[in-house]
């Protein structure tokens, strides 16, 4: 299996892009990109109730995203936020974007 931040960090050294190990390092290398300006291959994080960064997923537009939770799943952004159709609910809370390239 792969999780979120192995998924991405494996997505961006194929590009020649070496990420840290987690989703919350990951974060710090890009440039902050507000939500309304997310195109393909910008890094989107969630957060916990905390506020703390737990996920990080890959945009493949500015409606859906890639990234692992449980598996490698696609699913779309709804107000930013991951929404999961088989469970009919949100997933995981947005927290901010970065964009790596």
């Amino acid at each position: 299996g792969i999780d979120c931040s192995g998924l991405s960090q494996l997505y961006f050294k194929t590009l020649g892009i070496n990420l840290p190990r987690d989703a919350k390092d990951q974060q710090r290398l890009g440039t902050p990109i507000e939500f309304k300006e997310i195109q393909q291959d910008d890094l989107v994080f969630f957060q916990n109730v905390s506020g703390n960064i737990t996920h990080v997923a890959i945009a493949l537009n500015a409606t859906e995203v890639i990234h692992a939770s449980g598996r490698v799943r696609i699913d779309p952004l709804i107000d930013g936020n991951i929404w999961n159709e088989e469970l009919q609910e949100i997933t995981h809370s947005f927290h901010s974007a970065c964009r790596m390239l």
